[in-house]
């Protein structure tokens, strides 16, 4: 009798710990989330960022208004992103304006926050991309030896286009309100690891490459 009552406490013990082994098993194969850098953290409070909070995917766009690529990439590569996944509300997108390759480039990062003081940031991004794709860099005009736009430009053609109150945006750039916030920021990126633009992340992962929305749309989807 004791003899089987100790078979059975045996079996129980067996049962138990083979369980325990499955289970572990099971856990350790489970795939893990993968932390995301903070460097490719979308921060949703910021009137630069659209889309969705706690997103699987995070999209975020280091970019210079004087950057070739820069204007065809947001004039043609992110409306087929924000169509697919952002007006979709599956991810979030950031963009970070820096001024790193020519003339103008501090000027109309500075003009993006001024925007941002109308509540008007998002109007002014595509006004200034499209100006500058349509006039300069659509026929291969270099922004490193020609003045693409100038502060005069921002405030006559932007400004009007975008429908800015022109005393305050015009105030806002003479006192260079936002120059020292634009050359942080810039320090920042460079500090950061930001080499380039546009210096796009997808999950904290730069996109090596051309980042034509075959690659972006296949990252995002990856990480969906």
């Amino acid at each position: 009798m004791k003899r089987a009552k100790q078979l059975l406490l045996d079996n129980i013990m067996w049962i138990i710990m083979l369980g325990m082994i499955v289970v572990f098993f099971v856990v350790a194969m489970q795939p893990r989330k993968q932390e995301v850098p903070a460097l490719g953290i979308v921060d949703m409070s910021s009137p630069m960022a659209r889309g969705v909070k706690n997103a699987k995917v995070n999209l975020v766009q280091y970019s210079d208004f004087m950057c070739p690529y820069c204007s065809y990439f947001s004039t043609s590569v992110m409306p087929k992103i924000d169509k697919a996944y952002i007006a979709t509300k599956q991810i979030a997108f950031e963009f970070r304006p820096v001024a790193f390759v020519a003339n103008g480039s501090q000027e109309t990062a500075e003009g993006a926050y001024c925007a941002i003081d109308q509540n008007k940031f998002w109007q002014y991004h595509d006004a200034v991309y499209q100006h500058v794709w349509d006039t300069a860099f659509s026929k291969g005009v270099d922004p490193r030896t020609t003045t693409v736009l100038t502060v005069e430009g921002l405030k006559e053609v932007v400004a009007a286009k975008v429908e800015l109150n022109a005393s305050e945006f015009n105030s806002c750039l003479d006192t260079k309100k936002y120059e020292a916030k634009v050359k942080q920021v810039t320090a920042k990126a460079q500090a950061d690891g930001v080499t380039g633009t546009p210096y796009i992340l997808v999950n904290g992962e730069p996109v090596r490459g051309t980042p034509t929305f075959e690659v972006i749309n296949g990252l995002i989807k990856a990480g969906l």
